[in-house]
């Protein structure tokens, strides 16, 4: 059952592929009936994340501590001193916010 389905779904992207080299349109009655098949979704503003404001602000005391020299700051907490370098930050807040949210690591 599963390499017949596997197979109609060659056959119907071979037949999609073929209706776009000759620009072939679908009609009326195939749109209708492709789109009563799909799902209604709603959508949601996600607003699961939000940054950690305590990890935030002792990324910043350690950047303070450290006079935000950044071979010291990355060397401490483990950063990428080449992303760093790379994308530095506008102000300590961004630079918090960026650490905590990974955006200097190299994983």
């Amino acid at each position: 059952a599963q390499a017949a389905s596997l197979c109609l779904s060659f056959r119907a992207m071979a037949q999609v592929a073929q209706n776009l080299l000759l620009k072939v349109q679908p009609r009326e009655d195939e749109l209708a009936a492709k789109a009563s098949m799909l799902n209604s979704v709603e959508t949601r503003i996600a607003d699961s994340w939000a940054p950690d404001l305590a990890a935030m602000e002792a990324v910043a005391r350690v950047c303070l501590s450290l006079d935000c020299n950044a071979e010291r700051v990355s060397a401490a907490l483990g950063l990428s001193p080449k992303r760093l370098k790379a994308w530095p930050p506008t102000d300590l807040k961004d630079f918090a916010c960026k650490v905590v949210a990974g955006f200097y690591s190299d994983d």
